[in-house]
């Protein structure tokens, strides 16, 4: 698991550290770009850039409607939303996080 939240960009010396990522929880501050946030479509472009097997948007602003902005997500992409709970693996006990 990765949380990658009040940021715009990744030091190119922690991608190694986001290597085999089963959930990435990134930065999807809103549908434009935002100098110091990434927006949607950045949040997307990196969490495909990583190749994290599911990637979860969070830290939205009003401007996301859950309903109508989800069915826009890729595949294994998802909108938080408050109460979210993911299973994750940790080695060989499962664990809600």
């Amino acid at each position: 698991v990765a949380y990658l939240t009040d940021c715009s960009a990744i030091p190119e010396a922690s991608l190694p550290l986001l290597n085999d990522l089963d959930l990435l929880i990134i930065d999807g501050l809103r549908l434009r770009p935002h100098p110091t946030h990434f927006h949607v479509a950045r949040a997307v472009e990196t969490g495909r850039s990583i190749g994290a097997r599911r990637t979860v948007l969070t830290h939205l602003n009003h401007e996301i409607d859950h309903r109508r902005h989800q069915r826009q997500l890729p595949e294994g992409f998802f909108f938080a939303l408050d109460g979210m709970r993911w299973r994750t693996k940790t080695g060989s006990k499962d664990e809600s996080t």
